[in-house]
């Protein structure tokens, strides 16, 4: 796996709690409960997105059986 894949592995459970606790935050100021729960459940949340969506992303467009497009 080149590092390039692995860097980008990387980037998205941090992406999915960094825009899962703003929205986190978003909900909480909307529904009128504690700030502090709405960026823990948005948190993680998100990070449990950004976790299932590393395990999926194989950063290529082509094929994984290697018989080409």
């Amino acid at each position: 796996m080149s590092k390039k894949n692995r860097s980008m592995k990387a980037f998205f459970p941090a992406l999915g709690l960094v825009f899962g606790a703003g929205v986190g935050v978003t909900i909480a100021v909307l529904l009128d409960f504690p700030i502090a729960f709405g960026v823990v459940i948005g948190a993680v949340t998100g990070l449990l997105i950004g976790l299932v969506f590393s395990l999926l992303y194989h950063g290529e467009d082509k094929p994984q059986d290697g018989k080409g497009a």
